[in-house]
């Protein structure tokens, strides 16, 4: 199917459920993620039609084109646009061989970002590899040939730091992606760019996308684990948290709005907001490195937002680095162990409610993190 930009922009900003954006919108707002005035729809559709040039549509079994890509494919020589249908006759095989899931599928943020890594990865690998096929030229392109490239392409990408990657994907000058608040350009770009960086050390290993293949029956369930391949590969485990209700909340009228695990990814753009405005902060990845679990629960009263967040860490330096950036960022956070609570919202004497109702979840935890886990959830596949 081809679409102009702007229909692709409508098709798949019409697709999103208005309660889940919402949601979304207010947790980030609550968190200092989002400015209370954004239009979260009006933001993604612009994003949308400035960057996405193609994309699998799960729950039709569609690829789906820009115009301008088919009629670059009409000129000779054109490898961009070939790229492009690379790339997404690639997610269709993925769909055909292990089944996609669309976005019906009730998958926690960070479970959705770790999959899209693995799936975006997959596919930006394929293209390159493509890529690398075609500058061989005259070289017979032999099964040896192909593992041997294959698995140089893949080591050299795998060895890439993420800032070098992030260089290599983001085009100069302003576009509607480079002004978009930093947590929605962090989880539009970076599951490209550590997918990439997952899917080439799997490849590397033998030459050939078997060891790919075998991470979608047993994908990632983390953003820990994709955004740190050695992680994935020893399967770091992570803490099974939950939030107990705070009765003294809800006598002050709070009521739970909604739960979810964001994961590093998400927790590195929150510990990076330093005295930014809302939105346009940093991403601390070095603070976020060393999650072992998060929970964060969010709370409406009225007009206004509040968040409890309990997180867990490898050990008491990880908790005590992570509480020292979301202190820099003016939120409260009370550290205990290798345990962090995250307050946002409340007032002096709702805060230590909450500090009393919730920190024996913190000293709980056990001395050691988890190190083993069990094969991930399937999870949403984002379209590109």
């Amino acid at each position: 199917t081809v679409q102009t930009a702007e229909a692709i922009a409508t098709t798949l900003t019409a697709d999103l459920d208005a309660e889940d954006l919402e949601e979304t919108r207010f947790v980030y707002v609550t968190l200092g993620l989002l400015d209370a005035a954004t239009d979260v729809r009006a933001l993604l559709a612009s994003v949308v039609a400035d960057q996405v040039v193609g994309y699998y549509d799960t729950e039709r079994d569609r690829l789906v084109v820009r115009d301008a890509v088919l009629s670059a494919l009409r000129r000779p020589g054109e490898g961009e646009a070939q790229m492009v249908l690379v790339h997404e006759l690639v997610h269709a095989l993925q769909d055909q061989h292990f089944g996609l899931p669309d976005e019906d599928d009730d998958l926690e943020s960070d479970a959705a970002n770790a999959f899209r890594g693995l799936a975006e990865g997959d596919a930006t690998l394929a293209m390159v590899f493509r890529g690398a096929l075609r500058s061989v030229g005259s070289v017979p392109t032999t099964s040896a040939v192909r593992r041997a490239l294959l698995a140089r392409v893949a080591t050299r990408l795998g060895q890439l730091e993420t800032d070098t990657l992030l260089a290599s994907f983001t085009a100069p000058g302003q576009t509607a992606l480079s002004e978009a608040p930093t947590i929605l350009r962090t989880t539009l770009v970076m599951p490209y760019l550590y997918g990439l960086r997952f899917v080439s050390r799997l490849a590397a290993t033998r030459g050939d996308f078997a060891a790919v293949d075998g991470a979608y029956r047993r994908p990632p369930r983390t953003t820990e684990q994709g955004m740190h391949p050695m992680r994935y590969l020893r399967r770091e485990g992570a803490d099974a948290l939950e939030v107990p209700v705070v009765p003294a909340l809800r006598d002050e009228g709070w009521e739970e709005v909604t739960e979810d695990t964001l994961g590093e990814l998400e927790l590195g753009v929150f510990l990076g907001r330093g005295a930014a405005p809302p939105g346009r902060g940093g991403v601390d990845r070095a603070a976020a490195v060393g999650g072992c679990g998060d929970r964060p629960r969010g709370l409406r009263r009225g007009d206004a937002g509040a968040a409890l967040w309990v997180t867990s860490w490898d050990d008491a330096g990880e908790a005590r680095e992570a509480a020292e950036a979301a202190r820099a960022g003016g939120t409260v956070a009370l550290l205990r162990g290798r345990g962090v609570l995250l307050l946002a919202g409340l007032s002096a004497a709702e805060q230590a409610a909450a500090e009393t109702a919730l920190a024996p979840v913190l000293e709980a935890l056990p001395a050691r993190a988890p190190r083993g886990s069990s094969p991930g959830p399937r999870a949403s596949l984002g379209a590109r």
